[in-house]
């Protein structure tokens, strides 16, 4: 294995300034830097025959958790139009709830997940000083510590753990329970909602400090590259696409800008749907960027109109028309993420390594028809 994955390295490594490139477009993009020197985040289907090994194993494997984080950096690396390969400690969404004491459990066909769960009482007693890295996410450190000294020179980044926004931990740390809290005991969900906060800014603050160059510029997922003066960070809001307009206007932003004042800004994700929430991203200064986890939900059009209206960016990936040739696809989308001569959409798409030329192509030919 160790032969195999230093071959992936080596290649990796010899496209390491196409990573930089991608790096400062995307910078440009995020600075509203008039260019026509579009990022496409492509990624690649390969045959290289890398290793791959389930949730459980890697788990307890620093060496099979690196292999299954490179496999997925080959594939992006191969796609050298903008997106920048990277890799963190894969240690679950619960990750950061560990800090309050609750556990997760390790599966194999999924990710880890919290199992267990503080009562209200418990959680009403708790203080920040009772909010401490537990023994998994000191090991999470330690894995993103190793895995920056192995990609050392390659171009690759590290990228932080899971950070889910405050009511998703929050949400992790009481259970349901959560729901009927709202209405019933309020002040348990705003004291732990505001014990999220610190956990989020402790944790994320190690996380930050293992990871090279992030001073300059914070990776995510494989292909992200977001400048660190506008914060940088990713928050989670899947919880709060089940909640109402109120219940969002007082136990979510609240929470979430605290996070992103302190960091200076960031970019927001969610899966599912939510108009409420929706709009009180689009409300947010300081979220710069927009991510979904389902946008066949969504009409992009739309959104990256509302996006660039201000000055914000869609990231992520955007379903095609089966019928649409692939120019068209991209130059409809290109267009309406333009405002004011600058481009507000890091678009991800994948192909096979076999078709990267075409893709290539066709994505030259919709910036020229944008950008002329």
């Amino acid at each position: 294995m160790q032969d195999v994955l230093k071959s992936a390295l080596e290649t990796l490594t010899e496209h390491r300034e196409d990573y930089e490139t991608g790096v400062k477009k995307q910078h440009q993009l995020w600075n509203h830097v008039v260019t026509d020197e579009q990022p496409l985040l492509l990624s690649c289907s390969h045959d290289m025959e890398l290793p791959a090994f389930d949730f459980e194993e890697i788990h307890s494997d620093p060496d099979k958790m690196f292999a299954n984080g490179l496999r997925d950096m080959y594939g992006s690396g191969l796609g050298r139009m903008g997106g920048v390969p990277s890799i963190r400690a894969n240690m679950g969404c619960g990750i950061f709830p560990t800090m309050f004491g609750v556990k997760q459990a390790v599966f194999p066909d999924k990710m880890p997940w919290v199992v267990t769960h503080l009562s209200l009482d418990e959680a009403r007693e708790l203080t920040k000083d009772d909010i401490e890295l537990s023994a998994d996410f000191r090991k999470g450190l330690s894995l993103m510590e190793d895995f920056a000294e192995r990609i050392a020179g390659s171009g690759c980044r590290v990228f932080p753990m899971d950070v889910q926004g405050p009511f998703d931990i929050a949400h992790l740390v009481l259970g349901d329970e959560i729901f009927y809290a709202m209405y019933d005991d309020p002040a348990v969900v705003h004291h732990t909602l505001d014990l999220s906060v610190h956990a989020i800014v402790m944790g994320l603050e190690e996380c930050l400090r293992r990871i090279p160059g992030s001073d300059s510029c914070v990776c995510h997922y494989n292909a992200l590259a977001m400048p660190r003066s506008l914060g940088g960070v990713k928050l989670s809001e899947d919880t709060p696409t089940l909640l109402a307009k109120e219940h969002i206007e007082e136990f979510v932003m609240p929470y979430s800008r605290k996070v992103l004042e302190h960091f200076g800004g960031g970019y927001v994700h969610y899966c599912g749907d939510n108009a409420h929430l929706y709009q009180a991203v689009l409300a947010e200064p300081l979220a710069y960027g927009l991510n979904f986890g389902n946008p066949e939900r969504h009409d992009l059009e739309l959104v990256l109109d509302d996006l660039s209206a201000r000055g914000k960016v869609y990231y992520g990936g955007i379903p095609k028309d089966e019928q649409e040739d692939l120019a068209s696809y991209f130059t409809r989308y290109l267009q309406a993420g333009k405002r004011e001569g600058s481009g507000h959409l890091l678009l991800q798409y994948s192909c096979s390594e076999a078709d990267r030329s075409a893709v290539s192509d066709a994505w030259q030919k919709a910036c020229e028809t944008v950008w002329s």
